[in-house]
């Protein structure tokens, strides 16, 4: 089963409200995503589309220029636990959640990027 098209744009329609809005769909085939990437969208307001049973209808994804993420080679049962990751990996980017301004620059992984 296919989530339905126009469920998915209406829903978005109703509730987008700047074009500085990101919307990413969580699929095994997107784009990998990366400390890179969320970087560069940690200052958008972001609405991820978990996809379940077999996706979306890719005629949503095309007409809304929604780019399409995955956390890796590995399949899920949803979007949702992918989007747990990528809410974690935003929030501790913002200021103050760690505590230490540096803690996120002295990190063995972020000093290879």
């Amino acid at each position: 089963m296919v989530m339905r098209a126009d469920v998915i744009a209406n829903c978005l329609d109703k509730n987008i409200l700047s074009r500085n809005e990101k919307i990413i769909y969580l699929s095994p085939k997107g784009k990998k995503f990366d400390q890179i990437f969320a970087k560069k969208i940690m200052n958008n307001n972001l609405n991820i589309i978990c996809g379940h049973f077999e996706g979306v209808d890719q005629r949503l994804l095309e007409t809304r220029n929604i780019e399409e993420y995955s956390l890796g080679d590995f399949i899920l049962s949803g979007g949702e636990p992918a989007s747990f990751v990528i809410i974690d990996a935003l929030v501790r980017l913002l200021p103050g959640v760690l505590g230490n301004k540096d803690s996120v620059k002295e990190e063995s992984f972020e000093n290879h990027l």
